[in-house]
């Protein structure tokens, strides 16, 4: 397996960027700045069913030092998706596994490798397998967040939003919304933040 880094370079048609430099400022690294794990969306250009949208999120591919996982929604877009990285990385990658789950199914599994079944749901929530999982899950969310479209923005994605001044004041009325339930409920994995948000989004311009 190659370098995750390396692995990006190979993949990056599939981000639609032209620069992996934002996503490998969002890389996890370990204490000597090595990289050990890239998250990124796959996307591809226009959406079917929107034709104003600029791309659609086909999945989800996480790049660790040693494998690479693609998630994805359906049978179809995996194999699709299994096509694409064999075609951009050939040889230097192999199939092992297809993992089909839901979400429940997941919880469980988790769950079922956390602590016993008697121990306290507080305790299952603190532990610190399930909290790396839910870490996981809120970055990929929010990596996804742009290009998923939302009830609130009269169902387009932030980056489609962004583009009009009332496309910018729906999302600044969903901030204001995210940050009014952070606020009640405090710190939780899932917490947004929202000056990065509107960074991403040049709402301060």
């Amino acid at each position: 397996m190659k370098a995750p880094e390396e692995v990006l370079n190979y993949l990056l048609p599939l981000t639609l960027e032209d620069d992996p430099k934002e996503i490998l400022q969002e890389a996890i690294r370990d204490k000597s700045g090595k990289i050990k794990q890239i998250e990124f969306p796959w996307l591809a250009k226009g959406n079917k069913k929107n034709k104003d949208w600029n791309n659609t999120v086909l999945g989800h591919i996480t790049v660790y030092q040693d494998r690479l996982t693609l998630e994805t929604n359906s049978q179809e877009r995996t194999q699709r998706g299994k096509e694409l990285l064999s075609k951009h990385l050939g040889e230097a990658i192999t199939f092992q596994k297809t993992l089909i789950e839901t979400p429940e199914q997941k919880m469980k599994s988790l769950q079922k490798r956390g602590p016993k079944i008697d121990e306290e749901p507080k305790n299952l929530l603190e532990s610190s397998e399930v909290q790396e999982q839910l870490k996981i899950m809120a970055q990929k969310h929010w990596k996804n967040w742009f290009d998923e479209p939302i009830p609130a923005l009269m169902d387009k994605t932030p980056r489609e939003a962004a583009k009009t001044k009332d496309g910018k004041e729906r999302l600044e009325a969903l901030l204001l919304q995210y940050e009014r339930h952070d606020a009640e409920y405090g710190d939780h994995p899932f917490k947004a933040d929202t000056n990065y948000l509107r960074k991403k989004l040049c709402l301060d311009s």
